[in-house]
């Protein structure tokens, strides 16, 4: 049964079926924002652009789980991700990773985790 996708979620999915990393840019003053973002930021405008980012960015944190909680091997980890364009976002992460190595996506799913992320020096 496929979830029900909120109006402000299904730009970010639809890319993910066409392994695209989408994220929504403030018509007005510019300024990106992670997907599920009602209003910019910055501006307060409520009208966004979507557009199709690198794939590159930088760990920022990341948790090892050791119990699976989404039905995925352990362990696991997953990694908050700042891309290259701005938005933050959530993310599975291979390999031995650290906070401020530069990351590139390495898989996009048409399921969860969705997007996965290696050290640049890999892809």
């Amino acid at each position: 049964m496929e979830p029900k996708l909120e109006h402000y979620a299904r730009p970010f999915r639809e890319g993910l079926f066409a392994k695209q990393l989408c994220y929504m840019r403030c018509v007005r003053c510019g300024k990106a924002e992670s997907y599920g973002t009602f209003s910019c930021s910055f501006c307060g405008c409520d009208a966004f652009l979507w557009h199709e980012a690198s794939g590159r960015g930088a760990l920022l944190s990341f948790i090892t789980y050791h119990r699976s909680y989404e039905g995925l091997d352990t362990p696991y980890t997953i990694g908050l991700v700042e891309l290259d364009e701005g938005p933050r976002l959530l993310a599975r992460l291979e390999h031995n990773l650290f906070s401020g190595n530069d990351i590139v996506v390495a898989k996009i799913l048409t399921q969860a985790p969705w997007i996965v992320f290696q050290h640049e020096s890999v892809h």
